[in-house]
């Protein structure tokens, strides 16, 4: 679960949440999408002096919700660009 504090955006797909003390982003499923329950958390990490963004993500969907997930997830990690 997010922590207190945090900045809320709704987007169609899914409810943001950003949480300035972490810091963290975590991106709740909406009811009305294939991928839905999930969430994906992505956080900073630092490694070899650079900080990167960092990605755990869970579906509580039966299997056949599993693909969408999965696209959903992908597609959330495409919009932030590559790791460099």
């Amino acid at each position: 679960m997010a922590a207190k504090n945090c900045k809320r955006a709704e987007y169609p797909e899914f409810t943001l949440f950003n949480c300035e003390s972490e810091p963290a982003f975590y991106y709740f499923t909406k009811p009305n999408t294939p991928a839905h329950p999930g969430v994906i958390k992505r956080f900073i990490t630092n490694e070899n002096g650079k900080a990167y963004f960092d990605t755990d993500a869970h579906s509580w969907g039966d299997d056949a919700a599993q693909p969408a997930f999965v696209s959903w997830m992908n597609r959330v990690a495409a919009s932030l660009g590559p790791r460099q």
